[in-house]
């Protein structure tokens, strides 16, 4: 039994280095009973997208990228989640296409690829997606 002990906490101490976690981060890898080595960011971004406010400085980013005057709960209703929204608003910013077009063709159930695709049919969609969804992980992990 003791040996079987040991066993199981070189193992644990081996994960945890080959991870890079410290010993404070340890209890992030325990999501309901299993094991993740997610982020908080990741979980962070399947909020919803109106508990933005609750995190001033991703607000304070967001709304810098969203049209002057816009409310920042206005614009993130609709979406299914915080991180959808914030990459909605970084497409926006980045390639220039107006918000509300965005949102419109997202609410219209499509996505952001299929957003892009039709409101900028000059570029490729999926770099300029994935350049989003990179610029909101960033984001997302400095809150």
């Amino acid at each position: 039994m003791k040996s079987r002990f040991l066993a199981v906490c070189f193992f644990l101490a081996g994960l945890m280095l080959a991870s890079g976690a410290s010993a404070q981060s340890f209890g992030e890898f325990f999501v309901a009973g299993g094991w993740s080595l997610r982020s908080p960011a990741v979980a962070a971004s399947g909020m919803p997208p109106e508990k933005i406010g609750d995190f001033k400085p991703l607000a304070e980013h967001v709304s810098k990228k969203l049209p002057q005057g816009a409310d920042l709960r206005e614009s993130a209703s609709g979406f299914r989640t915080l991180g959808d929204f914030v990459a909605a608003v970084h497409v926006s910013s980045e390639l220039k296409i107006p918000f509300n077009d965005v949102k419109a063709r997202m609410m219209n159930g499509g996505n952001l690829y299929t957003a892009v695709a039709a409101l900028r049919p000059d570029i490729d969609s999926g770099i300029a997606v994935r350049n989003a969804r990179a610029s909101t992980h960033e984001a997302l992990r400095q809150i």
